[in-house]
């Protein structure tokens, strides 16, 4: 299978670092997350541009990078419920 190199790769390594920094403090991150946050990175990086965070793109930047979405569980996942909480009121779903 070929790998692609990204159409936009500000867009790419803005919602990259963004994935490890969430990974880092054990919260969770769907498909759809990453998504939003893609358009939300590309519309701030230029607002006229045409990205879109298709199932596609998603599908094609999971194998770029290496990423999979696992649920995180036990212990060593475990994030406090203000971190949580303050964490998805920034997101702007």
């Amino acid at each position: 299978m070929k790998i692609r190199n990204s159409t936009y790769p500000e867009v790419e390594g803005c919602v990259r670092k963004w994935f490890i920094h969430c990974r880092y403090q054990n919260l969770p991150v769907s498909g759809l997350m990453l998504q939003k946050k893609a358009e939300d990175f590309a519309k701030e990086l230029d607002s006229k541009s045409e990205f879109k965070a298709s199932s596609g793109w998603l599908a094609n930047f999971k194998e770029r990078h290496n990423n999979v979405l696992r649920k995180l569980c036990g212990d060593s996942a475990s994030v406090d419920a203000s971190s949580y909480e303050e964490w998805l009121s920034e997101l702007l779903f």
